[in-house]
């Protein structure tokens, strides 16, 4: 494992003595948890989480709705099952009879929780 471990530049003279390099470095103390100790990597367990594709299929309208206002949602794909919402939630669903990926909803009246 001596060959594996790393070294953190603290500072760099080369105005002291001329034509030598003097270096002053630290050990790095691997972090078990970001580090490929194994392959002396480091950050090499990080990992990055995934972006979906700009191509991916998805739901388009609004994230956030207001009471009394009507939002209209389209599904950017072939939809395989039919639009619902669950009965606890005041929601009026109305779908587009011409385009089955298209919907419009209402929030009816106050919801907590």
């Amino acid at each position: 494992m001596k060959d594996k471990i790393c070294w953190r530049v603290e500072a760099l003279d080369w105005i002291s003595m001329p034509g030598i390099l003097d270096i002053t470095a630290v050990e790095y103390y691997a972090n078990e948890i970001e580090d490929d100790i194994e392959n002396g990597i480091v950050g090499g367990l990080i990992v990055k989480p995934e972006t979906p594709d700009d191509n991916s299929e998805h739901i388009i309208g609004e994230t956030f709705i207001k009471v009394k206002k009507e939002y209209t949602y389209r599904f950017d794909g072939v939809l395989a099952e039919e639009w619902k919402v669950l009965e606890k939630y005041p929601v009026k669903m109305e779908l587009n009879p011409q385009d089955p990926r298209e919907v419009t909803l209402k929030w009816n009246n106050t919801y907590s929780g």
